[in-house]
């Protein structure tokens, strides 16, 4: 099996312009179309296309999980509009693992997997997975929030004071009518007043290796998380020393990817994506 190519971020950033090059060339009917409808009809400031596309199928129009693609392709969201939603086995699994998280991370509090795995088994049953399946669930389960209670205990031993908000559903920064929902967030703050933000992402997949290094998703999630925790007034700019994203991946080798960034280079990687 050969070595994975690790690309330099110059050779990411002219594999993106040759991509949308191509795509260009190939659809150039349909994307103009598409630039018509965005820029030309307006309502209260929002194209009129994407309001009406927002409002028919109940998502959002350009969600954080479909940025990647649309970075690469920028007619993608337009062009996928009104496509059904399908769902495979996989998806299924990948929903039913983030439904798990939703718990209380000590929701099972014991480490006999036979607990989790009985509990996995109610919480998860109309899905009707199979043992084998639900055995998996249930030790990644186990896994990552063994995880994140590591990680709570480290940064409250160091005097933090954390608020915690899970599953929840963020408005996009760069959007009026987007938004997503964020898997988990901290708030952290030190007796000095300072804070900590932190951004947790679940992916569940196993057979494409996800990183957290320029990606849109976790980007948008912390940029729009900071963003609600101003609105909220919980936060200030100036007193935010530090920014962490992180993927956690279970079923793979190495299933933590981290990154970390001062509000100015946060602001820094939007600036792609606006």
């Amino acid at each position: 099996m050969g070595r994975k190519k690790i690309y330099t971020d110059e050779e990411l950033r002219n594999k993106y312009k040759e991509y949308q090059k191509n795509y260009y060339e190939k659809n150039k009917e349909k994307i103009s179309k598409y630039r018509k409808d965005y820029y030309i009809s307006k309502k209260n400031g929002v194209p009129a296309s994407i309001n009406n596309m927002v409002q028919s199928n109940g998502h959002s129009f350009l969600s954080p999980s479909s940025l990647d693609r649309a970075l690469l392709c920028p007619a993608s969201p337009s062009l996928c509009e009104g496509l059904p939603d399908e769902s495979t086995v996989y998806s299924k699994e990948g929903t039913g693992f983030h439904e798990l998280m939703e718990y209380d991370n000590t929701f099972v509090n014991t480490k006999n997997l036979d607990d989790y795995f009985n509990s996995a088994k109610e919480l998860l049953a109309s899905y009707e997975f199979s043992e084998s399946v639900l055995r998996e669930l249930s030790e990644y389960w186990y896994q990552t929030s063994e995880f994140i209670q590591t990680m709570k205990d480290n940064f409250i031993s160091k005097g933090f004071e954390i608020t915690e908000y899970k599953e929840l559903k963020l408005p996009m920064y760069y959007s009026q009518v987007d938004s997503g929902t964020l898997d988990l967030g901290w708030d952290c703050k030190l007796p000095s007043g300072k804070h900590l933000i932190l951004i947790l992402d679940y992916k569940y997949g196993k057979g494409v290796e996800v990183e957290v290094k320029h990606n849109p998703q976790v980007i948008s999630y912390a940029k729009s998380f900071i963003e609600y925790l101003k609105s909220m007034n919980n936060l200030k700019e100036e007193d935010i020393v530090n920014i962490q994203t992180i993927i956690y991946q279970p079923r793979i080798a190495s299933p933590i990817k981290r990154q970390a960034y001062l509000l100015e280079e946060l602001n820094k990687e939007t600036e792609r994506i606006n």
